[in-house]
């Protein structure tokens, strides 16, 4: 109990629950311009940025809208994904997750 109150006041070690729920509208164009090889160096090739673009885009609702926390949850699966063709690594989450936070930033 005292280590998930300090991690929660520190900002450390929360994982997930520590990211914005608040929702987004994200386009299609947006994913496939944030999620790319250019834009994240450890994507190893087209087909993992591929994977992730699909993901993203089919976990978005209504008005096409996704919270940081949502893509979080959905690149965790994917780097924890028993398959080897869906999985990526903690980098590439890493860098994923900074390009849409980044893009959030700039509607906040």
């Amino acid at each position: 109990m005292a280590t998930g109150f300090f991690s929660y006041l520190f900002g450390f070690g929360t994982g997930s629950t520590s990211l914005s729920s608040n929702e987004h509208a994200v386009s299609r164009e947006d994913i496939e311009r944030l999620v790319s090889t250019s834009r994240i160096g450890s994507l190893d090739n087209v087909h993992q940025a591929e994977v992730i673009r699909e993901a993203i885009i089919q976990r978005r609702g209504g008005g096409g809208k996704i919270s940081i926390k949502q893509i979080d949850e959905i690149l965790r699966k994917l780097e924890n994904s028993k398959e080897s063709h869906a999985r990526i690594s903690e980098f590439d989450r890493k860098g994923v997750l900074k390009q849409f936070e980044e893009f959030f930033a700039k509607y906040n």
